[in-house]
């Protein structure tokens, strides 16, 4: 049965946090503090982060393969950390929500997922794929996000 990975390089990673940014005029005083994403810094291997919150990463799709059904069957996120403990995953597929599981990291590792339906199932996917993570800095941690892939298979 054909089975298939789709993969997003870290440097897809996004966050959704909020961090101040002051404005100064020609003179250097003090204009406003405007408020924008957090882009992390880009690296060769991947996107650093520090702060705690959810960070998205888009993974194109493959729903059909020669007319068979493609499944999830498993979610991979290779990323490094310090003082940062992982606390949720949510898949959407496009809008609309697909699958929500937690699990614990302390310090550094992998996050491998097999998401199944309420009977144990795999998951149908129609359509891209978004993955959100949470994680929470225990105290001055950082967070590298290497890769994120999605195996998908014909099998159920």
């Amino acid at each position: 049965m054909p089975k298939t990975i789709l993969c997003a390089h870290g440097n897809a990673f996004c966050s959704e946090q909020l961090v101040p940014v002051s404005f100064f005029d020609g003179d250097g005083r003090f204009l406003f503090v405007d408020f924008r994403l957090d882009s992390g810094t880009p690296r060769g291997w991947g996107r650093t982060f520090n702060l705690s919150g959810w960070y998205h990463v888009a993974i194109p799709n493959i729903t059909y393969y020669d007319d068979a059904q493609m499944f999830i069957h498993e979610i991979l996120i290779l990323f490094r950390s310090s003082n940062m403990t992982f606390n949720q995953i949510d898949i959407w597929e496009g809008g609309s929500f697909l699958w929500s599981g937690a699990a614990a990291v302390a310090s550094a590792g992998n996050l491998l997922f097999r998401p199944r339906d309420a009977s144990g199932r795999t998951l149908f996917a129609r359509s891209g794929l978004g993955i959100s993570l949470n994680f929470t800095n225990t105290g001055g941690g950082f967070l590298a996000f290497g890769s994120a892939s999605v195996t998908l298979d014909t099998r159920r």
